[in-house]
């Protein structure tokens, strides 16, 4: 379900929201009956059965200023605002070594060997805070300038938040007067930009402190217990993308040859991997922020 309403206030003053709920259940009932295939390499008939619910909820304000204050000053301001949750749930038993005669999934009882009963339930909250600024000066001169703040539940507690600024610059030259003298270029532009993004692809939880629980020996039986499964991080935080560029676009004959030339340096920091630990520890590894990574080139493009 999506739904989304807008409002303009005046000329310059404008917003904007949307909302949007997903939800999505999935049932799986899976048997083998003594005449099966799966059933004769296993020895005995066996099934399962597993569900899974999904629900995600989204919405989101953008609140926008447009101005001209003639024809040479173009003014856009934007300030947005994001939150997402997701939720999941999955259960799974299931059972084996069922008589010949039997009653499948509807009587799970029969298997002499009932599975271990598997449960997961999540959640993953994010929220976004957005301000971006353009400025247009003569249809030449083009800036513009952003701030996120993004907020992501799976990392630790002293980084829930990471903060990624933009800017850039754009030179319409083929736009300059002395420019147009030379009857040369149907198009010429210079561009230099700097901005930085988060990334938050993992798992959920890593940065918690986690323990399982197990079955261990106990007298002639076994004993429920709880083991430690992972360490906690609460400096945990976002891997960093951070690239610059500088490049010109060129366009010769109306545009019948255009093309680009572009410097781009790349460094990805904080990288989100494993960290291994002391052999002699229980536990191996922790989910920690690991060096980082630089790239650079130049790319060439050209159309005819």
């Amino acid at each position: 379900i999506n739904g989304d309403a807008e409002i303009k206030f005046n000329k310059e003053w404008s917003y904007r929201g949307t909302v949007g709920i997903r939800k999505r259940m999935r049932n799986e009932d899976v048997f083998y009956s003594e005449r099966s295939k799966q059933a004769k390499n296993a020895g005995a008939p066996f099934g399962w059965k597993k569900s899974t619910d999904e629900e995600s909820f989204m919405y989101n304000n953008v609140l926008t200023y447009n101005k001209s204050f003639n024809i040479n000053h173009q003014l856009d301001l934007v300030g947005g605002q994001e939150f997402i949750s997701f939720k999941s749930k999955y259960l799974k038993t299931g059972a084996t070594n069922f008589p010949d005669k039997n009653f499948g999934l509807n009587d799970m009882s029969l298997g002499a060997s009932p599975d271990i009963v598997q449960t997961i339930n999540q959640e993953a909250p994010f929220s976004s805070l957005l301000l971006r600024a353009t400025y247009n000066l003569k249809q030449r001169y083009l800036f513009a300038a952003s701030i996120r703040a993004d907020g992501s539940s799976k990392f630790g507690a002293n980084n829930k938040w990471g903060y990624f600024p933009s800017a850039s610059f754009a030179w319409r030259a083929s736009e300059e007067e002395f420019i147009k003298r030379w009857n040369v270029f149907s198009n010429l532009k210079v561009r230099l930009s700097y901005g930085a993004a988060g990334n938050n692809h993992i798992d959920n939880y890593l940065s918690l402190s986690k323990i399982g629980s197990v079955w261990i020996p106990y007298g002639t039986g076994t004993q429920s217990g709880f083991v430690s499964k992972q360490l906690y991080n609460p400096d945990l935080k976002w891997e960093t993308t951070t690239e610059w560029n500088a490049g010109l676009d060129f366009g010769f004959f109306n545009g019948r040859i255009s093309g680009s030339v572009e410097y781009y340096y790349k460094v990805i920091s904080d990288l989100l991997n494993y960290k291994p630990l002391n052999s002699y520890q229980t536990i191996t590894q922790v989910i920690a922020n690991i060096g980082k990574t630089k790239s650079t080139g130049i790319e060439v493009t050209l159309n005819t």
